[in-house]
């Protein structure tokens, strides 16, 4: 006869969604959505990509580089805005207690 399992246990199987991916983060925009979740949107900063590159052609049509001085590109960074997560006030909390126990400064 197997022993009954233990009520105050759960086993939780964590699997990646087909969508999983690693997103690198330089920051963070916080707010409230009008039903009360916390939304968490993450972005990264960067150059701006160019407008308009010139590159170098030899005689034989290959290409040489890029010619720098004639790149046409934009001042200024890039926000990228990458994702967002929603999730309910409870669980923010839970994250941001855990944040602070794991940096040290709960």
């Amino acid at each position: 006869m197997s022993e009954a399992p233990n009520p105050a246990e759960v086993t939780i199987f964590v699997e990646k969604s087909a969508f999983f991916r690693i997103v690198h983060a330089d920051g963070s925009l916080c707010a409230l959505s009008p039903a009360g979740n916390v939304c968490l949107t993450f972005y990264n900063d960067r150059a701006p990509l160019p407008k308009e590159m010139i590159e170098g052609v030899d005689a034989k049509g290959f290409a040489t580089g890029e010619i720098r001085e004639k790149r046409n590109e934009r001042k200024g960074y890039d926000r990228e805005v990458e994702t967002e997560i929603v999730m309910s006030k409870e669980a923010a909390a839970r994250l941001w207690r855990w944040l602070g126990q794991e940096l040290g400064l709960a």
